[in-house]
């Protein structure tokens, strides 16, 4: 593959994970832009393409695990669930951020799944005794003109109730989030062990 190929690439990628992980790249495209036409066995040129080297080497395993879903002003980026330990009947599933580009609120009324008897909302919060206490919400608000994520620092989860079967590190099972607003939106949840910690923290209640 030609060089310009590779760089043309490697930036496309580099753009990708940017987007996904909310960071401002325009002065380093407009400087790769100014170093992709100059030789390239300069020191700037090599200097660039280790850059980018390096770049797609960190974020490239994210980017492979990364989804998203659109509906209406809505956007749901990567839905995930944690492994269920050994013996578990319900689990806990998270998503990065919702996006809401209109200026109205919307709600994340309800969730399903064939993975499990019971979708439910819930809401936790650690005491100041270090306990993590947890309730089920009748919604989730996806304020105006901002992100909501749903993860053990925003305070909310879905936990999932009566597995139908384990969750197990590089599964993905489907569900739908019924939006106020935004109606049905179909998703799919990947399982990751990086969420396990999380899981780990929220102790849930027999339903």
């Amino acid at each position: 593959m030609r060089l310009e190929r590779r760089v043309d690439l490697l930036r496309s990628q580099l753009h990708r994970a940017a987007q996904f992980l909310e960071i401002d790249t325009a002065s380093l495209l407009r400087h790769l832009n100014r170093t992709h036409t100059m030789n390239p066995v300069s020191t700037v040129g090599i200097a660039t393409r280790r850059l980018l080297v390096a770049v797609a080497c960190c974020v490239g395993p994210l980017m492979v695990h990364a989804h998203e879903y659109s509906a209406g002003a809505l956007k749901i980026v990567h839905p995930f669930a944690a492994v269920s330990p050994p013996g578990a009947t319900s689990g806990a599933a998270f998503i990065v951020r919702i996006e809401n580009a209109r200026p109205e609120q919307d709600r994340l009324i309800r969730a399903t799944s064939p993975i499990a008897s019971q979708v439910l909302l819930h809401q936790h919060e650690t005491t100041s005794n270090g306990v993590m206490k947890m309730r089920e919400v009748g919604f989730i608000s996806v304020e105006g003109g901002a992100n909501t994520n749903l993860g053990r620092d925003s305070g909310y989860h879905l936990m999932l109730h009566k597995l139908q079967k384990p969750l197990v590190a590089g599964d993905k099972f489907p569900a739908t989030l019924y939006f106020e607003r935004a109606g049905p939106v179909e998703v799919h949840f990947a399982v990751t062990p990086s969420a396990s910690g999380s899981a780990d923290k929220v102790q849930h209640h027999k339903h």
